[in-house]
């Protein structure tokens, strides 16, 4: 991630985070940090937060990886893509931080 200095790219993103973002913009940030603190995530995710590389095997790295935040970002490139019901049988619908399924209720 960052051309390899990921030390650098987290300091940036803890700094960027304390100028008090929106929410929005501290969603980013966070998953960039945690991408950038976690080298096998790092290199899943970073073709789709930073751009470049082949967002295919970005979306086959993402849906290989076990971890909440990779489901997450799966399921977000899912539903952008127009593909809402297999976004939710990605298992990344709802992912506890301990790495099980839970599901949410539907919606009346």
């Amino acid at each position: 991630m960052a051309g390899g200095r990921t030390a650098a790219a987290a300091e940036g993103y803890r700094a960027a985070r304390q100028l008090a973002p929106d929410p929005a913009e501290a969603r980013s940030l966070t998953a960039r940090l945690m991408a950038a603190e976690d080298p096998a995530l790092g290199d899943a995710i970073a073709p789709i937060l930073l751009g470049g590389g082949d967002p295919a095997l970005a979306l086959a790295r993402l849906a290989a990886s076990e971890r909440p935040l990779a489901r997450y970002l799966l399921a977000r490139a899912t539903l952008a893509r127009g593909a809402p019901r297999r976004a939710r049988g990605s298992r990344a619908w709802a992912i506890s931080s301990r790495g099980s399924s839970t599901r949410r209720p539907r919606r009346a």
